[in-house]
């Protein structure tokens, strides 16, 4: 008897189906491309049960009649290519006749269509890639299909779906991406029967923006330089570096229209913004790359969401410049310069334009009530010496080194350190006999503060309510991401209660973040759910606990730019030593670095053997 055994065809098509159709969004996907494809000018979008109960597309678009309409939903059957030689000069989205066939395949799908050149239109019901049902309707032009009960027939796809916020989460960053790529077409995204978005057709890329993303965000869009060279030609829409997201989620790219993903094209947008944006933080950007179709390969995946370059390098360099320029003439629009007659380059031109906040120039202690000691006001006109047990400090070659701050009773010994001051009031430096110690001021006491907050995770922490309440104003879609994980913030001595619809008031915050803005760890929370959307629901708990902790801890932590005693200094340092992780702040920063003396040495032509300071 054979082992090998040929697949019923429908099971065959069924497995096929989910090379194209994974989620809902992938639907949305297919369905809209080719209402975009039918020259379409509206295209409504109803969703329920955030796709797995029912999706629906309607467009005034050119319809079909009912010959085409009974073999549109055929395996490959399509009306964009005849030979395999098309594909060098292709224009359209859909093409390959997949995506209808497998859609009828694993769902209860109906079409009701109707060409400029019928009387009536047609209305077909669908199970199992059959016609069950066929009628003739009076309707509009265009094409009304709805895709009903997604997966009903595969339950081992249909366990695999999300919650309905990630999916629900997933179509609303297609349609953002619709909208965006194709702005003279009036677009209407709704969600249970409730209009969620509603984009009018605008010829401005600024406007469209404001209307697909949070109107504070599309405030600070920055039309892209055009650039082109032989192959490439690129445009669309950047944000300047003042705003800044805690994910990647509005970073787009569009071929010849169609949304792609490319983490190398990602990487040079990114590049552009080099010295520009916050450590941690991402644009919000749509670019577009116009290029002839026979140098480039929309064939190589099933959703065509990925394509091949014939010249990737030309393109990503092409993007990274046109980035520079375009903050560039708006740091020059801003201090109102010629680019021309500039002397910096764009890297100094963005730090002078945003640099690090001031803060009070008067000596102080760090932050009243922090979970940690306050520091004596005693004046001290000499730098302190005191004895420490620096342990085990190995030695470099060429780059400066993080220094090994060990301390244990085990390890004590006499060794001497001086506190020389601050550098640009940013740095700790500390003479040691073997060389320069560097502290970052802020890293060192994120870590310190970090660790303490962690042990008194299970304590009562103390807060402050405010007569006030601070308002968060959210999205509701981000809103519902947060919901889930509110408790812990009020584990942590923020408390936020839901305020009508898309509002959250900050009734009460920890001591040590009274002066915090808590609309910004808010935002940093959602982008990391976001960026988590793959790991399970306590695993998000776990890791987001932290990310909340650290996050809290930069925020009550001392910055670049505070003005530090001798004595604060010297308790920083001690404080730091005794941290359990003293090499790096939370976010993975060096809290330290060594520049040993041979080194400083040798930048000075000095005889390191002889060890000569004459």
């Amino acid at each position: 008897m054979s082992h090998i055994k040929k697949l019923p065809i429908e099971e065959a098509q069924k497995i096929a189906a989910g090379e194209v159709i994974e989620r809902p969004a992938n639907v949305v996907k297919e369905l809209v491309e080719n209402s975009i494809d039918a020259q379409s000018t509206a295209i409504s979008i109803y969703i329920e049960a955030s796709g797995k109960g029912l999706i629906r597309i309607v467009d005034n678009g050119t319809g079909m009649s009912e010959e085409d309409a009974k073999i549109c939903f055929l395996k490959y059957t399509t009306s964009k290519i005849g030979n395999i030689e098309d594909l060098e000069t292709l224009t359209t989205f859909g093409f390959r006749g997949e995506a209808i066939a497998s859609i009828c395949t694993v769902s209860h799908t109906k079409i009701k269509t109707k060409n400029k050149k019928s009387d009536a239109g047609t209305e077909f019901s669908i199970e199992n890639n059959t016609i069950a049902n066929k009628t003739t309707v009076s309707c509009q032009q265009g094409t009304d299909i709805s895709v009903a009960n997604l997966f009903y027939n595969l339950p081992a796809r249909l366990k695999f779906l999300k919650k309905d916020e990630t999916e629900w989460r997933h179509i609303t960053q297609l349609f953002q991406a619709f909208c965006l790529s194709n702005t003279d077409i009036h677009f209407k995204l709704f969600r249970d029967e409730n209009l969620i978005y509603n984009c009018p057709p605008t010829q401005d890329i600024k406007n469209r923006c404001a209307q697909v993303w949070e109107h504070t965000q599309g405030s600070q869009i920055l039309p892209l330089a055009e650039n082109r060279n032989k192959e490439y030609q690129v445009s669309g829409a950047i944000t300047h570096y003042h705003y800044g997201r805690y994910d990647k989620s509005c970073i787009l790219f569009f071929v010849n229209n169609r949304l792609i993903r490319n983490n190398k094209l990602a990487r040079s947008l990114l590049k552009g913004y080099e010295h520009a944006l916050y450590y941690g933080k991402f644009p919000a950007a749509a670019i577009f790359v116009e290029v002839d179709p026979s140098l480039i390969d929309v064939n190589v995946h099933p959703r065509k969401e990925e394509i091949l370059f014939t010249r990737p390098r030309s393109l990503e360099i092409l993007i990274q410049n046109s980035v520079k320029q375009t903050l560039e003439l708006y740091v020059s629009e801003q201090i109102k310069t010629n680019p021309a007659q500039q002397n910096s380059t764009f890297s100094n031109s963005i730090s002078q334009a945003q640099s690090l906040p001031q803060h009070n120039n008067q000596p102080k202690t760090l932050y009243p009530g922090m979970p940690q000691a306050t520091f004596s006001s005693r004046p001290t006109e000499q730098p302190i010496r005191m004895k420490d047990s620096f342990a085990q400090e190995s030695k470099t070659n060429n780059q400066p080194k993080e220094e090994n701050l060990s301390i244990s009773p085990e390890t004590s010994s006499d060794v001497h350190y001086e506190i020389i001051g601050q550098y640009k009031r940013t740095f700790i430096l500390i003479d040691r006999p073997n060389g320069l110690i560097v502290i970052d001021q802020h890293s060192a006491h994120e870590r310190i503060l970090y660790e303490e907050f962690l042990e008194k995770l299970d304590q009562n922490v103390a807060t402050i309510a405010l007569a006030f309440p601070q308002i968060i104003s959210l999205s509701t879609t981000d809103l519902k991401i947060l919901t889930p994980y509110l408790d812990l913030f009020k584990n942590n001595g923020i408390v936020l209660e839901q305020m009508g619809e898309g509002k959250l008031a900050v009734q009460a915050t920890p001591v040590h973040l009274k002066n915090v803005s808590i609309q910004e760890l808010v935002n940093e929370t959602i982008g990391f759910i976001t960026e988590s959307q793959g790991l399970e629901h306590e695993d998000i708990r776990t890791i987001l606990l932290r990310k909340l902790v650290a996050q809290m801890a930069c925020k009550a932590a001392i910055k670049a730019g505070d003005k530090l005693t001798t004595e604060q200094m010297l308790k920083l340092v001690e404080n730091l030593k005794h941290a359990k992780n003293r090499f790096c702040c939370p976010h993975g920063r060096p809290t330290s670095w060594l520049l040993e003396h041979h080194e400083i040495e040798k930048k000075f032509k000095r005889d390191y053997k002889q060890a000569a300071w004459k």
